[in-house]
């Protein structure tokens, strides 16, 4: 049978191996804690640099599309400088040909001129419909591709807001992670320095 002063030491060095064992438990999981944490704060910048990225990608995209869409009033400008130089050609033409009949003593309203006026305005105003139909479609074009752009940059703004929200959702999990670190390493040296003060633990052995 033991006598009370080695039961003394032989207690305090059982409660010191108890304590230490709890210690080393208590720093592991604030340190997993800790790691999780900074695993998240480090996803969080991740997504910070991606909501960067497409915001930018959404300026641009939005900004070439002003661009674009800018370029419409040229398409109409072009087919109405066609338009123009088409009816002073055509306004030539009949001037030639109303010269060529006063030369011939021909009546330009009756016959061969008339005939002549007559297709010469029809082909003038099929001349004319090309050149507005054409117009019409560079600027339909125009449209449709500043309108694909706004799309894309739609979602370029969608990625912008799911960034952002994975981000926010990433540090609250960081502090998170390093409150739960703290409360299971303060669980575990409580629970070490329980059984060491436990009355009947000492009665053991």
């Amino acid at each position: 049978m033991c006598d009370p002063v080695t039961l003394a030491i032989m207690g305090g060095v059982s409660a010191a191996g108890t304590i230490a064992g709890a210690g080393v438990k208590a720093y592991g999981q604030y340190q997993a804690g800790q790691a999780k944490a900074a695993e998240a704060r480090s996803q969080a910048v991740v997504y910070g640099v991606q909501a960067s990225v497409a915001k930018s990608n959404a300026f641009f995209l939005n900004s070439e599309a002003d661009i674009v869409d800018s370029s419409t009033s040229l398409a109409f400008a072009k087919a109405a400088q066609g338009e123009s130089r088409l009816r002073k050609t055509a306004d030539l033409l009949e001037g030639k040909n109303r010269a060529d009949a006063a030369e011939r003593n021909l009546d330009p309203t009756t016959g061969s001129p008339i005939l002549m006026q007559m297709r010469n305005a029809m082909q003038f105003q099929s001349d004319i419909d090309t050149i507005r139909a054409t117009g019409q479609m560079e600027a339909a074009d125009i449209k449709m591709r500043a309108a694909n752009l706004r799309q894309q940059a739609v979602g370029e703004q969608g990625k912008v807001f799911t960034a952002t929200i994975s981000g926010d959702s990433s540090r609250l999990a960081a502090s998170n992670y390093e409150i739960a670190g703290t409360i299971n390493a303060t669980s575990e040296l409580l629970g070490g320095l329980a059984k060491t003060f436990n009355p009947s633990s000492f009665g053991k052995g």
